[in-house]
């Protein structure tokens, strides 16, 4: 096989970030901002200092301990305001970015070119952490990963020769290794790995693609793995001291917990919706939601996927799929999924889902599930004498996963771009309705379905308050959404979400909007609500499927009835 050259990796960077574009071509124009956005949105709408400076330090003074989400999230609202596309085109960026960064550290690691392109471009197809895609709050977790990525790309040219060029290269991973901590934390346990990967490429033979380079002794792996493991250290202090997150309880109690997480986390992959549920998912998908466009997207991207596979192989007939180093990917692959829960071992706040919000955590897990897919898929297929047969095996059988993959995801934006209608709809209703709300009013949002498929549409107080501080301009203002939590008390109605308890809302400036009736009607104390939800809601779940925190309505339950899209029917009466 001919030597790989400078122009054929910008080619193959190009087009393993073209593919994630392609792949995002059309749902990133009418996404908007759901749950936590909308808190977040009314906090920086008012800033007392709009200026860049002053929303940083308005974010980061609430993210103390994330200061990088804290700037990710500032930096987008000051270039985009209220404004949903630009803050969804960055996000396209930047899982775009993530590819490409793969892609050099597997070439850097010594993999084959093929490899090194198949596992960027499966990964950046799988579903599996598909809210990573849609949710404003969730954006830091992709530039946690490309500033992961950065940085052990970083970490692995310290390998080359030349004490000066080593520094340089070193200290560069420990600052982005800084960055990404700071931004995010589920690759921290990662970077635990990076001087043993920095040692074992060292030992190996570099390709002519990297280079020369020169094994490092154990003593020179020692030090140069030190800093970024004095760094890791000092930051987790700096985030244990600040955060709030952790709970306190005992080593068997989190590992209790943890094996849990990880149990569900592979039996969700293994058995569910995208694992041996997966034709039923995709016939749900033929049958409740099909869509001509998002097909056809998922042919082309499948296309692109088998030529740029073909491509890199450079004519060799899939002679880099051998066994071993096939098996030994997949082994990895194992390794990393679990490695990309462990984060979760220092606290209590992840779960498992396909579809829902809960998938944002599974960025690092899903990049092990990659390697899995593409090592078991190459030892298959190194079952088969080399030649073409073998390497159309190899690389139609990812095309076909990717375009799998890209199906599932457009799908599954559909929901989030319906949750975002059903928003506006409530807005404009509210506008029209009720122009105006007096100062600390508390407003209760009857009459919609708090989710639609896994998208929130209002689930709770945190984007009910939110929204109504912006759309009235007013700090003072509070809302929350009627559901089956809803719980009257003599001082106040109280709501509950992810089992905590939300209240009270006194009742003298207590008021229940239903959007089906375009009324606005106050409850001034437990008998007047009492009255109003016995005659309108009586148990808060109106026409409403099942919905839990995280994961809100699920899509592909076989024999349920398909989830609606369709917009809102609203009866406004006049007022």
């Amino acid at each position: 096989m001919r030597a790989t050259g400078p122009p054929e990796v910008r080619g193959d960077m190009a087009l393993i970030a073209g593919l994630v574009l392609l792949s995002a071509a059309f749902y990133p124009w009418n996404l908007g901002f759901y749950s936590d956005d909308w808190g977040i949105l009314s906090f920086l709408n008012a800033s007392s200092d709009q200026s860049l400076f002053g929303l940083l330090r308005s974010t980061f003074e609430t993210y103390p301990y994330r200061p990088g989400q804290a700037a990710n999230l500032a930096i987008l609202y000051w270039l985009f305001g209220l404004a949903p596309v630009g803050f969804h085109l960055v996000n396209a960026l930047v899982l775009a970015a993530i590819g490409p960064l793969l892609y050099l550290v597997l070439r850097e690691c010594g993999q084959p070119r093929l490899i090194a392109v198949a596992v960027p471009l499966v990964f950046l197809c799988l579903p599996h952490y598909a809210t990573n895609r849609f949710w404003y709050a969730s954006f830091a977790v992709p530039v946690c990963t490309v500033f992961y990525l950065f940085s052990l790309y970083a970490d692995l040219r310290v390998v080359r020769p030349g004490r000066l060029h080593r520094l340089a290269w070193k200290a560069l991973a420990v600052g982005v290794l800084l960055a990404s901590i700071l931004t995010y934390e589920v690759w921290l346990p990662m970077f635990f790995v990076s001087p043993l990967l920095v040692w074992y490429r060292s030992r190996r033979e570099l390709t002519p693609a990297t280079g020369p380079g020169v094994g490092l002794s154990l003593r020179s792996a020692v030090w140069l793995g030190l800093p970024t493991i004095l760094a890791i250290f000092a930051v987790t202090v700096y985030k244990v001291l600040l955060t709030t997150r952790l709970k306190s309880a005992t080593v068997a109690e989190h590992f209790t917990w943890f094996w849990a997480l990880l149990r569900d986390a592979v039996l969700t992959t293994l058995a569910g919706d995208f694992g041996l549920h997966l034709p039923a998912t995709l016939m749900q998908i033929v049958r409740y939601y099909p869509d001509a466009l998002i097909a056809g997207l998922a042919i082309l991207c499948g296309a692109v996927v088998l030529g740029a596979l073909l491509r890199a192989d450079g004519g060799s007939g899939g002679a880099a799929l051998r066994p071993r180093p096939m098996l030994v990917l997949a082994a990895f692959g194992v390794f990393l999924f679990c490695a990309g829960y462990a984060i979760f071992l220092a606290s209590f706040n992840a779960a498992v889902s396909s579809t829902g919000a809960n998938n944002r955590s599974a960025i690092a897990s899903s990049a092990g599930l990659a390697f899995v897919i593409v090592g078991l898929t190459g030892w298959l297929s190194s079952l088969i004498r080399p030649g073409g047969r073998r390497l159309l095996v190899f690389a139609g059988s990812l095309a076909l996963a990717c375009a799998i993959g890209v199906l599932i995801i457009n799908t599954v934006a559909t929901f989030w771009i319906a949750a975002s209608e059903r928003q506006q709809q409530v807005l404009a209703t509210l506008q029209e309705q009720v122009p105006e709300l007096p100062p600390g009013t508390s407003l209760l949002l009857d009459g919609v379905c708090p989710y639609v498929g896994p998208a929130p549409v209002f689930e709770t107080w945190w984007d009910m308050t939110g929204m109504l501080r912006i759309l009235y301009n007013d700090p003072s203002l509070a809302g929350d959404v009627v559901t089956r939590k809803v719980s009257l008390r003599e001082d106040g109605v109280y709501t509950r979400i992810y089992g905590d308890l939300v209240g009270p809302y006194p009742y003298e400036k207590l008021v229940v909007f239903n959007l089906q009736r375009g009324q606005l009607e106050p409850l001034p104390g437990p008998f007047a609500a009492r009255r109003y939800f016995e005659m309108n809601n009586p148990t808060g779940e109106g026409n409403c499927r099942p919905s839990t925190e995280g994961v809100g309505e699920a899509l592909f339950v076989p024999g349920t009835p398909p989830v609606s899209r369709a917009p809102l029917a609203v009866a406004v009466t006049a007022p």
